[in-house]
């Protein structure tokens, strides 16, 4: 594994964490799922895979998607970044190649790129779920065309990046895992994509210690009583 991550810098795994906390914290912290739980905190960690320690460590509001929390810079020049799909956006793709960092990423289960580049001329042109049942069984390393709006924003018109989908098959599930990358095969080589996402779970760990959430919740405590008191606890986690 580590000669297969030599070609980066370093690598860091982004994830946030939901931790619920007392109502009375609502106007500061408004959940997501207000049904059940009116007040949570969203704890975003940047880790190092390596050494496995955050980078970075910022707690928000529950109601903050993870991608919105994720703020790309030089930081990620050389590096690889990888995290589950709470950040599968092309905005947030081309921002990453900007900086002239890469990614590895899920794909979204009903995707169904056009194929753009391939070791099989025949495959060009055709639909990703065609090209993946003509693989059932093996591995499907191609470059796609990866289409994005900026819906959110009001901003319909249509983006165009090529990026490359690896699908790692699964005899369990009978079907193929697809990560997408801007890694070429020379940096980051289709047999070796799985495994390297599979280090995810290492920020999954970290959430579980009870250290991680017992430091949210005291943060979170700390900064409403700073907001209360009239003063700024921003950079309290950083």
């Amino acid at each position: 594994m580590h000669l297969a991550l030599s070609a980066f810098l370093e690598v860091f795994i982004a994830d946030g964490s939901l931790v619920r906390l007392g109502d009375a914290l609502e106007p500061w912290y408004p959940s997501v799922w207000t049904n059940h739980t009116k007040a949570s905190a969203k704890l975003h960690v940047i880790m190092n895979a390596a050494t496995r320690t955050p980078r970075c460590f910022e707690l928000h509001p529950g109601k903050c998607h993870d991608v919105t929390l994720l703020r790309i810079g030089p930081w990620v020049k050389n590096r690889l970044l990888i995290g589950d799909l709470a950040y599968y956006q092309g905005k947030l793709f081309r921002a990453i190649q900007q900086e002239e960092g890469y990614f590895l990423f899920r794909v979204k289960g009903r995707a169904n790129f056009v194929v753009v580049g391939s070791d099989d001329p025949a495959e060009v042109g055709r639909r990703l779920r065609a090209v993946l049942h003509a693989h059932r069984g093996g591995t499907v390393d191609v470059e796609v065309d990866y289409s994005y709006r900026h819906i959110s924003e009001r901003d319909f018109v249509s983006r165009h990046l090529r990026l490359r989908v690896v699908g790692d098959w699964h005899d369990q599930e009978q079907r193929h895992r697809l990560y997408v990358t801007n890694a070429s095969p020379a940096r980051l080589a289709a047999k070796h994509a799985a495994a390297i996402y599979a280090l995810r779970w290492e920020i999954e760990l970290l959430f579980r210690e009870p250290e991680c959430t017992s430091a949210a919740r005291c943060t979170s405590a700390r900064r409403t009583t700073a907001r209360a008191e009239g003063g700024s606890a921003a950079g309290a986690v950083r």
